[in-house]
């Protein structure tokens, strides 16, 4: 399967519609979740899905989720433009993000 952003954010929305319904009793969603989440993912796409790929997503997706909540909690001066779904940050945090010499930019900041 390639993830495109169209596919993800459709895969985040079902997600946390079964999370709604109680359908992730601990870490990830129950088998009523996964079996909903494929079915309502095939019908608006036309993609068949395993509990597995499925699985696997949520897992690659975890560690972006827990990076922004850290950046929405963190970081001083950060908002959310829902028009374009992106975080907006100020000018110190761009200047910060400037003297750092890798591509690891938000992981830096997290940690410092």
């Amino acid at each position: 399967m390639d993830w495109n952003d169209e596919h993800s954010t459709l895969v985040c929305k079902l997600f946390a519609q079964q999370v709604l319904r109680g359908n992730r009793p601990n870490t990830h969603l129950n088998s009523v979740g996964y079996d909903e989440v494929m079915q309502m993912f095939r019908q608006i796409t036309g993609i068949e899905l395993s509990k597995r790929q499925l699985r696997n997503k949520w897992d690659k997706m975890k560690p972006d989720f827990v990076a922004w909540q850290k950046l929405m909690r963190r970081q001083t001066g950060t908002g959310w433009d829902h028009s374009k779904g992106v975080i907006v940050l100020d000018d110190e945090w761009w200047k910060k993000a400037k003297k750092v010499k890798d591509n690891n930019i938000i992981s830096y900041l997290l940690l410092n």
